[in-house]
């Protein structure tokens, strides 16, 4: 699945919903296989409420102008991850207990 989430105080307008669209279109593959879902989200604000525009409308027949494709190769993800995973392995008795339920790990230093 492609995503392009946008953010705005209020609500999208027909031209910004179709950007996000266009720019969600835009990831062609990734490591050679096409997303089911090109999805246009957009969070905003109404009457003090957050809200979420999420749509998957059929994209345009043409090819989009600057396609990307996406090559990973395992390793890449590693990076990435690297940090929350080692932060979870350092306390076992929190990683053990939240493989089992959704708790929330407590870091030092961090408000």
């Amino acid at each position: 699945m492609a995503l392009e989430c946008k953010g705005r105080i209020s609500k999208p307008d027909r031209l910004s919903k179709t950007k996000a669209k266009e720019q969600a279109t835009r990831l062609t593959s990734v490591n050679g296989t096409q997303p089911l879902l090109h999805v246009g989200g957009i969070a905003y604000f109404s009457s003090d409420v957050l809200r979420f525009y999420w749509r998957d409308p059929p994209p345009d027949s043409t090819r989009p102008a600057r396609p990307i494709e996406v090559l990973l190769g395992e390793t890449k993800w590693e990076n990435y991850y690297q940090p929350i995973l080692e932060l979870v392995s350092s306390q076992p008795d929190f990683r053990e207990h939240m493989l089992s339920a959704p708790i929330l790990m407590p870091v030092e230093g961090v408000a």
